[in-house]
C-alpha cells in the first residue's frame, strides 16, 4: 500500500520549489504542475499558489489571468455580501455556486492596487454605467471585500493601506497582528494610522509614499513598532518631513536600512540612526541639507549608494566612508558630472584603509590614479566578484584559471561559480593561494570533475 506525504513535507518541498524557480512564471507552472496529482497535493499547492495569487499577473496588461482571478475572488463572497451588492442594483455577473476550495484564508498579500484591479475587472464585465455609478459601485464593491479578506484571511503578512478603515471590520485584529510589511501614503487619514496601531506593532518593513507631509497617525504607528528594520521614503523636492524623522529616531535601534528618494527627513536624524547597515539617497536636485552628511557616523554601514543628477562633493561621501568600521562591501554612485582627480584620490586611499571586504564598487578612472587604482585592486582579495566577472565577461575558450595569492572565498561561492561554468570548455583550476582546501572544497572540486565541468583540478601552495 502507497504512502502519503504528510502535508507538512508538501509544504517544505513546494517551498524548496519556490526558492529554485528564477521567475514568478515558472515557479507557478512548477505548482500548477502539482495540482493534478491527488487531492493532498492539490490542497497543499492551492495554498501556497493562493498565499500571493497578485505576483503570477502581469499588473497592468494580463488580462487573461485577472479575469478568472477576480471572478474567483467574488465567486468567494458570502450570501448575505451578494444579496448585498443585488440590493444596490450592480448588476454582476456572479455564481452561486462555492467555489471548489476556501481560497480566502490562504491570502497573506494584501494591495489596495490590487483590490481595485479586481473590482474594475468585475465591473467591466457587467452593465455599462456612468462614471459616477461606476465609482459609486467599486466604492461599495471595494468595502466588501475588504470585509471578506479580514474576516477570512488568517495571516495578513503585506498590506498596502486602503483608505477604507478595515480595522474596524470583523477579524482585522486577528488578520493584521503579525503584519510584517506596510506601505502606505504619508496623506492617508491620520485616524486609519491610529486604528492600525492598536493592532499592528510587530511591522519590520514600511514603505511611504509619497513621503510628502508629517502624519501625527503616521508618526505614532511608527514609534510603537517592536522591530522596524527597513524605510523607504519617497517624496518630491523640498518636502521635508520633520516629525516622521524625529519617529524613525525611537527605531534607531533596530532600523538597519534607510532608502530615500529624495531627502525628506534631516541629516542630523540620520547621523541618529546609528545602526543602520544600508544607506540608499537619490537625489534630483541639489539638497543643501546633505552637507551634514560629512558630519555623519555610521560605523556598521554595509552597502552605501547614492543617485544623483546634480552635483555633490565626493568628499561628503568619503568622509562617511572613513567613520565605517570596515564592514563596508557595496559602494555605488550613479552621479553627474563626475568627481575631479583631487577628490577621486582620497576616496581610493580612504576604502583601501577602511574597506577590506569590499565587494562592489564604483571608480572613475583617470590616469592620474592610476597607481592609487593599482594599490586598492591589489587590496582586494575576496574571490567572489572574480567568479562574477568570469562568468559575464571571460570567453566561453577559456580553459585554465589559476587563483594565486591571498584570495578569499567560500564553498558556496566556489560551488555557485562551477554551477554557472557548466555549458562551457571544461575548466582546468588551480589553486595557488591562501584558502585551505578542506575536505568539504575538495569535495565540490571532485564532483565538477566528475560531471565534465573541470577538467582537472590541483592545489599549489602561495609563494612566499
Amino acid at each position: 500500500m502507497a504512502h502519503l506525504l504528510p502535508s507538512d513535507c508538501l509544504r517544505e518541498i513546494f517551498k524548496f520549489m519556490r526558492e529554485i524557480s528564477e521567475t514568478a512564471v515558472e515557479e507557478r507552472k512548477l505548482l500548477l504542475s502539482c495540482l493534478l496529482v491527488n487531492r493532498l497535493w492539490c490542497e497543499t499547492a492551492v495554498e501556497i499558489l493562493w498565499r500571493d495569487p497578485w505576483r503570477f499577473g502581469r499588473f497592468s496588461r494580463d488580462q487573461i489571468y485577472w479575469k478568472p482571478l477576480s471572478r474567483t475572488i467574488f465567486s468567494c463572497l458570502s450570501k448575505e455580501q451578494k444579496e448585498l451588492i443585488k440590493r444596490n442594483n450592480i448588476s454582476l455577473s456572479l455564481t452561486d455556486k462555492r467555489p471548489l476550495f476556501d481560497y480566502i484564508p490562504s491570502i497573506q498579500f494584501l494591495s489596495n492596487d490590487h483590490i481595485k484591479k479586481v473590482v474594475e475587472n468585475i465591473l467591466m464585465t457587467g452593465v455599462k454605467c456612468s462614471d459616477t455609478l461606476f465609482h459609486y459601485n467599486a466604492n461599495i464593491l471595494e468595502n466588501e471585500l475588504w470585509k471578506l479578506f479580514m474576516k477570512k484571511c488568517v495571516t495578513v503578512r503585506y498590506l498596502q493601506l486602503p483608505n477604507t478603515p478595515i480595522v474596524h471590520f470583523p477579524g482585522a485584529n486577528q488578520c493584521l497582528a503579525a503584519l510584517s510589511e506596510f506601505e502606505c501614503s504619508a496623506y492617508a487619514p491620520i485616524k486609519l494610522f491610529l486604528d492600525l496601531a492598536q493592532v499592528c506593532r510587530n511591522i519590520k518593513s514600511m514603505i511611504i509614499d509619497p513621503c510628502g507631509d508629517d502624519n501625527d497617525g503616521l508618526e505614532t504607528l511608527i514609534c510603537l513598532q517592536n522591530n522596524l528594520q527597513h524605510v523607504r521614503l519617497h517624496s518630491i523636492e523640498d518636502d521635508k518631513c520633520q516629525r516622521i524623522g524625529e519617529a524613525l529616531k525611537t527605531q534607531s535601534k533596530t532600523l538597519t536600512s534607510l532608502y530615500e528618494s529624495s531627502i525628506c527627513i534631516p541629516s542630523n536624524i540620520i547621523a541618529e540612526l546609528n545602526n543602520l547597515k544600508s544607506l540608499s539617497i537619490m537625489i534630483d536636485e541639489l539638497d543643501t541639507d546633505l552637507d551634514q552628511l560629512g558630519l555623519i557616523e555610521l560605523p556598521n554601514l554595509e552597502v552605501l549608494e547614492i543617485m544623483s543628477s546634480a552635483y555633490q562633493p565626493l568628499d561628503l561621501y568619503t568622509s562617511l566612508i572613513k567613520t565605517t568600521i570596515g564592514s563596508l562591501r557595496k559602494i555605488v554612485f550613479k552621479t553627474f558630472p563626475p568627481p575631479s582627480e583631487v577628490e577621486i584620490q582620497p576616496y581610493i586611499q580612504t576604502i583601501i584603509n577602511q574597506c577590506p571586504n569590499i565587494e562592489e564598487i564604483t571608480l572613475w578612472y583617470i590616469e592620474e590614479i592610476y597607481p592609487d587604482l593599482e594599490q586598492l585592486l591589489s587590496s582586494s582579495c575576496d574571490a567572489t566578484s572574480i567568479f562574477g566577472l568570469l562568468i559575464k565577461k571571460s570567453s566561453h575558450n577559456l580553459a585554465q584559471l589559476n587563483l594565486s595569492g591571498n584570495w578569499r572565498f567560500t564553498v558556496n561561492d566556489l560551488e555557485g561559480f562551477l554551477k554557472m561554468w557548466k555549458g562551457r570548455k571544461p575548466l582546468s583550476l588551480k589553486l595557488t593561494c591562501d584558502v585551505v582546501i578542506t575536505t568539504t572544497y575538495m569535495e565540490v572540486l571532485d564532483y565538477f570533475t566528475s560531471v565534465g565541468i573541470l577538467k582537472s583540478w590541483s592545489q599549489g601552495w602561495p609563494e612566499c
